[in-house]
């Protein structure tokens, strides 16, 4: 691990080369800080990006991490607008239980105002800290979390920038990392989508009258009004749609099977804004045929659970799927 203290350079100013802090400066602190800021990778590097090129370095020539390191916070600060709040940009190295797999974090941390409880002869005291680290998730302007496997940097990363609405970047981290976008809110809202319908599926059994199509309505129109959509908010609008608010069973069960599909779905950690569309609430239709067969249903079940489809020879089709028995079958008065 290394930092540059980054911030508004006057002309001709640089930043300063540092030395590589030792391993066991706070490790836990900031490995803690990377898993609750990281997520599921929603950008790419380009591939002729600078930064990926240095990062590449820094795995492929390990003696010079300190020089590779600096040179990607120069480019930083370089690059740092002058609106930004001056911090820290720390570079760092990790290995994990798997040999062939390491990871290059870059981290552009706010300083702090902090007070801390001291001892001052033999009674208690406290000394301010003018430029302190905190165990603040909003502490943590900028991050990039680049996966390495075997040497080879991975095209995807994971990146996240406090002064823009997630998933975007500014454009200057953007322009730092060189990196696009590589799924709209469109498709990250078809991956919600299909994660929320699996966990509703999985958890069938604990549905009022285990009706899947019922709770999947509920929870989009939970959702459908928000700002941002996330892991979080998927567990509460289900929970919601159970309406048992106080099975602690029943919310352990949501909580596991929604973590499990939103890492299937590449959506751990993400937050974004719903696309509309997809998340539409769906008008009632009615149709009554010649015969006089009349069906009413949602129109966000057609194409799934009601089909209709033209005969040759004329006519039409309709056919109904359901997953078990009719919740109702009886016969009605005349």
């Amino acid at each position: 691990m290394i930092l540059h203290v980054v911030g508004e350079l006057e002309e001709g100013e640089t930043v300063e080369k540092q030395d590589e802090l030792p391993i066991d400066e706070a490790p836990s602190f900031f490995i803690k800080r990377i898993l609750s800021s990281s997520t599921s990778p929603v950008h790419r590097f380009a591939d002729e990006s600078n930064t990926k090129s240095i990062i590449s370095k820094i795995i492929s020539q390990d003696d010079e991490f300190v020089s590779h390191a600096y040179e990607l916070s120069r480019l930083f600060a370089k690059a740092h607008a002058g609106n930004t709040a001056d911090g820290a940009f720390f570079v760092i190295l990790l290995s994990c239980s798997k040999p062939e797999t390491s990871f290059v974090c870059l981290i552009k941390y706010d300083y702090r105002e902090a007070v801390e409880l001291i001892e001052k002869e033999g009674r208690a005291g406290l000394r301010s800290i003018v430029q302190a680290f905190v165990a603040d998730r909003n502490a943590v302007q900028k991050l990039c979390v680049a996966r390495v496997e075997n040497g080879i940097v991975q095209s995807e990363l994971s990146a996240s920038d406090r002064s823009k609405k997630a998933p975007d970047l500014t454009h200057y981290f953007e322009t730092f990392l060189d990196v696009t976008r590589e799924r709209s809110d469109e498709q990250l809202s078809q991956g919600l989508q299909e994660a929320i319908r699996k966990t509703l599926s999985l958890c069938k059994e604990i549905l009022p009258d285990s009706d899947v199509p019922q709770a999947l309505s509920r929870v989009n129109d939970a959702l459908r009004g928000r700002e941002l959509v996330g892991q979080e908010a998927v567990v509460d609008a289900v929970f919601a749609a159970l309406d048992r608010p106080d099975d602690a069973d029943a919310k352990k069960k949501i909580e596991v099977a929604v973590g499990r599909q939103m890492k299937a779905q590449r959506l751990q950690g993400v937050e974004f804004r719903p696309n509309q569309r997809i998340f539409r609430r769906g008008a009632r239709r009615k149709i009554v045929t010649v015969e006089g067969v009349e069906v009413r249903f949602n129109t966000g079940h057609q194409g799934e659970l009601v089909i209709e489809r033209a005969l040759e020879g004329g006519g039409r089709e309709i056919v109904i799927k359901t997953n078990d028995e009719y919740r109702r079958d009886e016969t009605l008065p005349s």
